[in-house]
């Protein structure tokens, strides 16, 4: 995707590391457990959950931020080429909304499920789309870096949105595009049960906050096995 490899060099700066998000993904592991990251970008979480004495391995679908080769791989979430070893499977990052559709996003699920051990979670994060819909906002938030303005916009085609960013450094601009489906909590759900998670949980942050849809920007869906 020539819109991740744009932000390649930059990604740790404009989404660095959160504690919170590792703190509620190991806290589902047993100390030394086995965690899967899918969409793991640079690997700086896969680095973390090493550091702290867990096995850790990451899937990223860009070959350009794969940075961390020997505990990352690259690799599609819809197809894992894995056994059911996996304590936890983390996927953050929005990375679900890159599916196709819902039933794109069903089968991944279903791939999560096949990949944990029996009484694991998953632990998927991405934007609130119901509120996204009922609002259709033309951008997001703008971050700004030490180095870097990230601008986001969002534009709204048929049943997809296409997410345009424009990365900005010193004098260098660049701009790329990636198409998103909004993965709405409903679907999220739907698609859950569909690949035989027996418990699901939402969460409006990676604190535990109670899942507010109307006023959460973000969803955090804990799904066991």
């Amino acid at each position: 995707m020539d819109f991740y490899r744009m932000l390649s060099a930059a990604y740790d700066e404009i989404f660095p590391y959160s504690p919170d998000t590792a703190s509620m993904v190991k806290s589902f592991a047993p100390h030394g457990g086995n965690i899967l990251d899918v969409g793991s970008a640079t690997g700086q979480y896969v680095k973390r959950y090493l550091r702290c004495g867990y096995s850790a391995f990451g899937l990223e679908y860009v070959p350009g931020l794969v940075h961390f080769h020997e505990y990352t791989a690259v690799g599609d979430m819809t197809s894992l080429p894995f056994q059911p070893v996996f304590d936890v499977i983390a996927c953050t990052g929005n990375t679900l909304a890159h599916c196709k559709n819902y039933t794109h996003a069903e089968s991944i699920l279903g791939g999560f499920h096949d990949t944990l051990k029996p009484g694991g979670a998953a632990v998927i994060q991405i934007l609130n789309y119901y509120k996204i819909l009922m609002h259709k906002p033309s951008q997001l938030p703008e971050i700004k870096t030490k180095h870097y303005i990230f601008k986001r916009h969002y534009e709204y085609v048929k049943n997809h949105i296409t997410f345009k960013g424009t990365l900005k450094n010193g004098r260098d601009t660049k701009t790329s595009s990636v198409t998103l489906y909004p993965l709405t909590p409903r679907e999220v759900l739907d698609g859950a049960l569909a690949a035989g998670f027996s418990y699901i949980e939402f969460f409006g942050d990676f604190k535990g906050k109670g899942f507010d849809i109307e006023e959460d920007f973000m969803l955090v869906a804990v799904l066991k096995k």
